[in-house]
C-alpha cells in the first residue's frame, strides 16, 4: 500500500516513497483502522447541526472527490514523489492510503497537525534493539484513527461516499462549502437588516462576531424562520418558554429588537434556531446543541 500526503499547496497530492516492508505494515494498519472506524456504525445523512452518537457516522453520499484521492490510490504510479523538507512538513494537511477490492476503493484519511511532524529541531529518540537511539532527519507519525473514510464502488462514475465524525476536523482536509456553508460577516450583517431588526449596530457586531454566530445565522436562514414568522409570533412563542424577545413598532412595522449584549444575542439566535424544546411527555424544557430533522 502506498502512502500519500495531502498538501495545502499545489500539487495537492504527492506519494511518499516507502520500503516494501513498510508498505505491508501500512496496509495492515490502515485496514485495521478502516474496520474499527466503520464497524457496527450506522450512517446518518450529514447535517451540520447534528453531532453523531458513538455508533453513528456522518455520511455525504455523492461527495465530490475534487483532489483525486481515489484516483491516486487506484493508480499510485501517476502521483509525483514527495521530497520531504522541514519547511514542507508545515504544508501537510493530511495523510492517506487505501486499497481496492473487487473494484471498490476505500481511502483512509487522517488530518495532520504539527505534533505529528518529526523535525530536526526536535531531539527525537526511538527505541530499537534494547536501546534508545537518536532519530536523525525528519519524519511523520500516523494517528491511531482516521478522520474520514472515502469510498467509491466498482463503476468509475459511481458516487463517492465520505464518512466522518467531526466536521471541524474534516474541514481541515477538504473544502466543505458545497455541503455546509458558514455565513460570512457580510451575510451576517445582511441577516440583521434594518427591515427586520431595530437597533442593529454593525460596528458592535464586527467586534463580537464569532463562528457560533456565523453558524446559527446559516441554520436560521436555511429554515427561513424570519420569513415564515412575524416578530409578534416569535415573541409569543418565546414567552411560552419564559424567554423575552423585544419587539419594536416602527411606524406600524414590527421589528425584532437587536440585543445590546452578546449573551442576549446568542439567546435570541438559539431560540430562532429552535434549540429549545418542550417534552410532550413530561412537559420539561430542554436546550440542545445537536439536532437532526426527522423526515415527516
Amino acid at each position: 500500500m502506498d502512502l500519500f500526503v495531502l498538501l495545502g499547496t499545489t500539487p495537492r497530492i504527492l506519494r511518499v516513497v516507502t520500503s516494501g516492508e513498510l508498505q505491508e505494515d501500512l496496509e495492515t494498519e490502515l485496514r485495521r483502522q478502516a474496520i474499527t472506524f466503520t464497524n457496527q456504525k450506522n450512517d446518518v445523512p450529514f447535517d451540520a447541526r447534528y453531532r453523531p452518537d458513538e455508533d453513528e457516522l456522518l455520511l455525504i453520499d455523492g461527495f465530490d472527490d475534487l483532489d483525486g484521492l481515489i484516483a491516486a490510490v487506484r493508480e499510485p504510479e501517476n502521483a509525483n514523489i514527495w521530497q520531504p523538507t522541514e519547511d514542507g512538513l508545515g504544508t501537510i494537511k493530511g495523510l492517506f492510503g487505501g486499497f481496492t477490492e473487487n473494484g471498490s476503493t476505500t481511502v483512509v484519511i487522517q488530518a495532520f497537525d504539527k505534533r505529528q511532524a518529526i523535525a530536526t529541531g526536535k531531539f527525537s529518540l526511538f527505541y530499537d534493539k534494547n536501546t534508545f537511539r537518536r532519530l536523525d532527519g525528519i519524519g511523520i507519525a500516523l494517528d491511531h484513527k482516521p478522520t474520514a473514510i472515502l469510498t467509491q464502488g466498482i463503476a468509475e462514475n459511481s458516487p463517492s461516499q465520505l464518512r466522518f465524525v467531526s466536521l471541524h476536523n474534516t474541514r481541515r482536509l477538504f473544502d466543505m462549502d458545497a455541503y455546509y456553508h458558514e455565513s460570512t460577516k457580510d451575510e451576517v450583517e445582511s441577516f440583521f437588516n434594518v427591515e427586520k431588526f431595530h437597533g442593529f449596530n454593525p460596528d458592535w457586531l464586527g467586534a463580537n462576531i464569532d463562528n457560533w454566530i456565523r453558524k446559527k445565522v446559516t441554520f436560521i436562514n436555511q429554515e427561513g424562520i424570519l420569513d415564515s414568522c412575524t416578530p409578534q409570533e416569535l415573541r409569543t412563542a418565546a414567552a411560552g418558554f419564559d424567554i423575552e424577545i423585544g419587539v419594536h413598532d416602527e411606524g406600524g412595522q414590527m421589528k425584532l429588537i437587536f440585543p445590546d449584549d452578546k449573551k442576549g444575542l446568542k439567546a435570541l439566535l438559539r431560540f430562532l434556531d429552535e434549540d429549545i424544546y418542550q417534552s410532550p411527555i413530561s412537559g420539561n424544557r430542554f436546550q440542545t446543541n445537536s439536532k437532526r430533522k426527522i423526515a415527516a
